[in-house]
């Protein structure tokens, strides 16, 4: 897989490093056209955390649901919060152990916020939120693995569990195999993004301002 500015510019053609002020275009390369209504700002953590989420959103079918709760809310689980909000997500919550980032949170469409460090049992909390149901959709943006058991608990029957975090070698987790099978969840991993998952949040992100940094 080849991605600009993750090639050494000691090589040929040279023209690749992250800072370049021109470069080479591989054929076949997207282009997108960057809306004037979106700042610098706006559009630079797109390419990145923003697709990757919209990526796991696709590749998992995501639709409009009663519950969706997302586990870590930094970049990735920020954009996750707005955007599952944002279509048609009916309740969002969020989990983390930083306050700061719980509160953000709340800005980019959590209805529920969790501290992990307050003595609550995220898993009992999600359960109580969504009387007893469950979630339809939970998706991992810790990168600690040590959640996925934890997030699995808090499914529906018929959910679905999505893993973005979680891209450290050697992220062994014990988990119980027939809770997966006797509640037919469906369980999905994404790293990186197709071009057109870029375009997609380019496009979310332009139609609701509320999710500027």
């Amino acid at each position: 897989m080849f991605k600009y500015g993750h090639v050494s510019s000691e090589d040929y053609p040279h023209f690749t490093g992250g800072f370049a002020e021109y470069v080479i275009l591989k054929k076949g390369t997207y282009i997108f056209k960057i809306p004037a209504s979106l700042s610098d700002k706006e559009v630079a953590p797109l390419m990145c955390a923003g697709a990757t989420v919209t990526s796991g959103l696709s590749v998992s079918n995501f639709q409009p649901c009663d519950f969706v709760v997302i586990q870590g809310v930094g970049a990735l689980g920020l954009y996750a919060c707005a955007f599952t909000k944002q279509l048609g997500a009916k309740t969002v919550i969020a989990i983390d152990t930083i306050d700061e980032r719980l509160e953000l949170a709340k800005q980019f469409g959590a209805d529920f916020v969790i501290n992990t460090n307050s003595n609550v049992d995220p898993v009992k909390e999600t359960l109580k939120i969504t009387s007893e149901q469950g979630a339809d959709f939970v998706i991992e943006m810790t990168g600690d693995p040590t959640v996925v058991k934890q997030g699995l608990e808090m499914l529906r029957v018929g959910g679905k569990y999505v893993l973005l975090g979680a891209i450290y070698p050697d992220s062994n987790i014990t988990i119980d195999v027939s809770q997966i099978m006797l509640k037919c969840i469906q369980i999905y991993g994404m790293h990186n993004y197709h071009p057109t998952s870029l375009k997609k949040t380019i496009e979310l992100v332009n139609a609701s301002k509320k999710i500027s940094l």
